[in-house]
């Protein structure tokens, strides 16, 4: 009898499955995060015991000891872990651990995730250029200070004062929300040149459904010749490219001095052109840019995500948003 170690070795199957999920604790705490891992034991007869082994982050490892488990036969067992408090102020989680079976053997489990939130909303907020008190989620917004000025034309970039901002996503079964609070020390909207609209003062923001993949819509929000308008790119190319017209957006642009407030909403038919619906409890792969032009050319933008400022539609740089989505709200109902 000739045994054929290779083929033995090429049908193995772990006994575990592992799934890796990073959610925010709650609706009301999307600020707050949780690594939760599902573990299934595969084994029709046998009862399989280990420990979660954290070894990335360091500052994770140092605050969580090793986290044990026993899961009867055919039975998921869910483990979750709190995110520390230094590891969201830097937005990012990188994290690398094994599954470690008492058996003996190691499984390696990964995930790198960007602890930002899109925040699922009953009741919409009005699109009229206006940040009204409560309309947006203080607790989910993205401090743009956090992304990188890119300097086009030698101007010296001197901080918040010159460019920086904040925005605020939401979204619900039909439509995508957006809010940006802009801090520009020279508003210069209106003054784009050979019908770009990123040439002029406005927001640039890309999607896709998933990092790395090859589709991508991008966004040119800009007030052009006073009016409040919208510019959509897709690769590959379809047929709705160009200026989109006012039946298929909502967008309203107001400036107070150094002061621009974006409001818009999109139809996700038009963000993704082929039935997608949001996800709930999913993710989305988004990337912004904030164009600065001080009144003669485009001089530089302030990128939070990357990925479209080169140019290339690169979506293996943009930044996954957990899609905040019903259940958590009816979990806290």
């Amino acid at each position: 009898c000739v045994i054929d170690h290779h083929r033995r070795a090429a049908d193995y199957i772990s006994p575990v499955d592992v799934a890796v999920a990073v959610k925010p604790e709650s609706y009301a705490n999307p600020q707050y995060w949780q690594i939760e891992f599902n573990i299934e034991n595969r084994y029709s007869m046998k009862e399989i015991t280990g420990a979660l082994e954290i070894i990335e982050p360091i500052d994770l490892k140092e605050c969580v000891e090793n986290v044990k488990f026993e899961i009867k036969p055919k039975q998921t067992q869910k483990l979750k872990i709190n995110v520390p408090d230094s590891i969201l102020k830097t937005k990012v989680l990188d994290f690398k651990g094994d599954i470690v079976l008492d058996s003996g053997e190691r499984l390696p489990v990964a995930q790198y995730i960007n602890l930002e939130s899109c925040i699922y909303v009953e009741t919409p907020p009005t699109i009229d250029g206006k940040m009204d008190k409560g309309e947006w989620k203080e607790s989910a917004s993205i401090d743009l200070s956090r992304g990188e000025y890119v300097y086009l034309a030698g101007n010296s970039y001197t901080g918040p004062t010159d460019l920086t901002g904040k925005l605020y996503t939401a979204w619900d079964e039909e439509y995508f929300y957006m809010a940006a609070e802009i801090t520009d020390d020279v508003y210069a909207q209106d003054n784009m040149y050979g019908g770009v609209f990123w040439r002029s003062d406005g927001i640039q923001m890309a999607f896709a459904k998933y990092r790395g993949i090859a589709s991508v819509s991008q966004f040119d929000f800009a007030k052009i010749d006073g009016d409040d308008r919208i510019v959509i790119e897709r690769t590959p190319i379809s047929s709705l490219m160009g200026e989109l017209s006012k039946d298929k957006y909502v967008l309203k642009i107001s400036n107070e001095g150094n002061s621009t407030i974006y409001e818009a909403k999109l139809p996700w038919s038009v963000i993704f052109p082929d039935g997608y619906t949001a996800a709930k409890n999913g993710e989305l792969a988004r990337t912004l840019l904030v164009n600065d032009n001080d009144g003669s050319v485009r001089e530089g933008y302030l990128e939070f995500g990357s990925g479209m400022g080169s140019g290339a539609a690169m979506t293996s740089l943009y930044i996954s948003f957990y899609m905040l989505g019903k259940s958590l709200i009816e979990d806290l109902k």
